[in-house]
C-alpha cells in the first residue's frame, strides 16, 4: 500500500485472469468471500452439511482462481472506503479487438460491440438463440481473432462443431496433444485438453455454459499465466444459479451482462423510479384481498396521484413531475423521448378506477375479463374504453399484458404486493440499434404497515430481477447486490457456526 497526499492506494496485481493482493492491502480493503455447502462427517455428529466461508481472493486451498471479474467489486469497495485502487499488470495486457467488420453475415452488431468493449462478461441467451450463430458472428466481426470455445462435455462440443461447419466457420474440435497443435481460428476443446490448446495466445475464450466455471477443471484451465484473452460465458436466460455458483460466476466473468432473448434483439435497460405518494392511512386488519382493495384498487388519493403522474409523463409536463425527481431525471436523460406509456394493474376493478381519473385512456382487459361485482356504470365505461385504439397510452391488466403487442417506454405499476410485476418479455425486447430504455414507476406505500412491508420486499425483488433504481447502471447494481448477498451469506455462515 502506498500513501499519496490525497488518499491511500490499494495495490492489486493481475496476471491473465487472476488477481492477487498482499496482506496489508487485503486488511484495508476487506476480503471478498462466498459461502458454500460442504459435507462434514465426524463420529460425534455423523454425516451433515454445513455452510462454510471461502475467500474468492485467497481460496482456502491456496490455489489461484480466475477472479479478475472482482475488479469492479474491489473498485466499488475502495471508493466506499475512500481508498484509491491501482492495478499492476504482471503479464501482457488484455487483447484489443478492432472495429467489427462490415460483413453481411453479421445480423446483430450488439454482441461484437459488447465483446470489443468489455474484457469479460456474461451473455444470457433465450431459448431460440443458437450458440453457433453467435460464435459465427463473432468470427465474421473479428476475422483475425483466435477464439477458443471451452466446455466440459465433448458431445456438446461435437454438436457445436457440426453447427459451425454448416455455417462455414473455420472451427476445429481439439481433443489433446496427440492430435497436434490446433490450427483453426476457432478451437473447440474441453477443460482437460485446454492446457495443450495454447490458451494463452487466444484473443477470445468463451465458455458454452458459464455455470461450468465452478468446476475445478474449468478453474484450472482458466488460470493461465501471461494470458491475454477476453473471457466470456454463455448462460440460458431462465437459468437460476445456486448462491455459490452465482458468486463464482461473478468472480470469473464480472458484472457486465448482455441479454439476447432472440436473434436480432436485446433486452432494454429497465430503471425503477420510486414515487413517495403521500396518502391517508388505511385502517384495516382484514384479509389480504380486502387490504389490496382498500389499499390499492379503491384508494382514491393513491389512484388520483398515480393518474396525474401518468398524465404528466405522457404530456412531459416538468412542472407536474417536480414531486417525482427520479421520473423527471430519467426523462431528461432518456436518449429517445418516450412514445408509449402503460399503466399496469392487477384487476379490472383497478383499471376502471384509474380510467375515471384518465379520460381518453383505453383499457386492455383481455378477451374475457372478470366483471363480477362491477356496477353497470363501470361496465359501460369499461366497454367504451376497450373499444378505443391502443398505442401511445393505455391501462393494461396483468392478464391482458401478454397479448398486447406494444413497446412501452414507461410502465407505471399501479398494483402492489411483495413481488415486482411480471412484465411480458416482448415489452422489454428491443431491435438492434434501438437504444431506448424502459422506466418502471412504483410507489413507496406507507399508508398501512403491511403495505409498507410489501414495498420493501418489492424493492428487493426488483434488485434480484436486475432492475435497479434510476441513476444506477446495471453493472454497478450487480456489484452492490453481490456485496450485499456476500454479507448476508457471511452472517448466515457465522450464525450456523455458533449454534
Amino acid at each position: 500500500m502506498t500513501d499519496t497526499t490525497s488518499q491511500r492506494t490499494v495495490l492489486v496485481s493481475r496476471n491473465g485472469q487472476c488477481l492477487s493482493i498482499d496482506d496489508l492491502d487485503l486488511l484495508n480493503l476487506g476480503d471478498v468471500t462466498t459461502a458454500r455447502i460442504a459435507s462434514n462427517n465426524d463420529h460425534e455428529h455423523g454425516y451433515r452439511t454445513e455452510r462454510r466461508l471461502d475467500s474468492l481472493l485467497r481460496p482456502s486451498d491456496g490455489m489461484m482462481r480466475p477472479n479478475a471479474g472482482l475488479l469492479p467489486v474491489l473498485a466499488h469497495r475502495a471508493a466506499l472506503a475512500g481508498l484509491g485502487l491501482h492495478v499492476r499488470l504482471l503479464g501482457p495486457s488484455i487483447a484489443t479487438l478492432p472495429e467489427p467488420t462490415a460483413d453481411t453475415r453479421i445480423a446483430d452488431v450488439t454482441l461484437p460491440m459488447f465483446v470489443r468493449a468489455q474484457e469479460r462478461g456474461l451473455i444470457r441467451v433465450g431459448r431460440g438463440v443458437a450458440i453457433a450463430n453467435l460464435i459465427a458472428e463473432l468470427n465474421a466481426a473479428f476475422p483475425t481473432a483466435r477464439t477458443v470455445i471451452l466446455g466440459a462435455h465433448r458431445n456438446d462440443l461435437q454438436r457445436l462443431d457440426r453447427d459451425l461447419q454448416r455455417l462455414a466457420a473455420p472451427a476445429q474440435l481439439y481433443v489433446g496433444r496427440h492430435a497436434g497443435a490446433p490450427t483453426a481460428r476457432i478451437v473447440l476443446t474441453t477443460f482437460i485438453a485446454a492446457a495443450d490448446a495454447e490458451l494463452a495466445q487466444a484473443d477470445l475464450v468463451i465458455l458454452v455454459d458459464a455455470d461450468e466455471a465452478v468446476q475445478q477443471r474449468a478453474q484450472a484451465a482458466l488460470v493461465t499465466t501471461d494470458a491475454r484473452f477476453r473471457l466470456f460465458g454463455i448462460l440460458a436466460a431462465d437459468r437460476i444459479l445456486a448462491p455459490y455458483s452465482r458468486d463464482v460466476v461473478i468472480a470469473t466473468f464480472g458484472p457486465e451482462v448482455l441479454n439476447i432473448p432472440r436473434h436480432g434483439f436485446t433486452l432494454g435497460k429497465v430503471s425503477v423510479a420510486w414515487c413517495n405518494v403521500q396518502t391517508p392511512k388505511v385502517a384495516v386488519d382484514a384479509d389480504p384481498l380486502e387490504l389490496r382493495r382498500r389499499g390499492y384498487w379503491q384508494h382514491p388519493t393513491r389512484n388520483r396521484r398515480l393518474a396525474n403522474l401518468a398524465q404528466a409523463v405522457f404530456e412531459r409536463d416538468c412542472m407536474l413531475l417536480r414531486p417525482y425527481p427520479d421520473v423527471a431525471r430519467w426523462l431528461r436523460s432518456a436518449t429517445v423521448p418516450p412514445s408509449c406509456i402503460a399503466v399496469l394493474v392487477d384487476t379490472v376493478e383497478h383499471a376502471v378506477a384509474l380510467a375515471e381519473q384518465l379520460p381518453g385512456w383505453p383499457i386492455a382487459a383481455g378477451e374475457h375479463p372478470c366483471l363480477h361485482g362491477l356496477p353497470a356504470r363501470k361496465r359501460r365505461l369499461l366497454a367504451e374504453r376497450r373499444a378505443m385504439w391502443f398505442g401511445q397510452h393505455q391501462i393494461v391488466t396483468s392478464s391482458a399484458a401478454q397479448e398486447l403487442r406494444i413497446l412501452p417506454d414507461v410502465i407505471v405499476w399501479a398494483g402492489g404486493g411483495p413481488q415486482c410485476p411480471a412484465l411480458p418479455d416482448h415489452w422489454l425486447q428491443r431491435r438492434t440499434g434501438d437504444n431506448s430504455q424502459v422506466l418502471l414507476v412504483d410507489c413507496v406505500d406507507r399508508h398501512h404497515r403491511q403495505l409498507a412491508r410489501w414495498s420493501r420486499r418489492r424493492k428487493l425483488s426488483y434488485i434480484n430481477a436486475d432492475r435497479f433504481d434510476v441513476g444506477i447502471t446495471p453493472a454497478t447494481g450487480r456489484v452492490i447486490r453481490f456485496l450485499w448477498q456476500g454479507e448476508r451469506s457471511r452472517h448466515l455462515a457465522e450464525g450456523a457456526a455458533t449454534r
